[in-house]
């Protein structure tokens, strides 16, 4: 697993332990969709095989 995919993994997880304490509807919809929009963004860096150029660049880690 690249060093970018593990992040994303890693922020998945962080908002899955938000939704499990919270109950207030429109947040956990808010949460379920920034881990759809994450989970698309590592389906997306996977999608070609061969390598592309963005997995080689996200492999040097997040850009924050």
């Amino acid at each position: 697993m690249c060093a970018y995919c593990k992040h994303i993994d890693d922020e998945i997880a962080r908002y899955r332990l938000f939704r499990c304490r919270l109950n207030d509807q429109p947040t956990l919809d808010g949460i379920t969709s920034l881990i759809q929009e994450l989970e698309a963004k590592k389906q997306a860096l996977h999608r070609d095989k061969q390598g592309s150029a963005t997995h080689a660049a996200a492999q040097s880690g997040p850009s924050r």
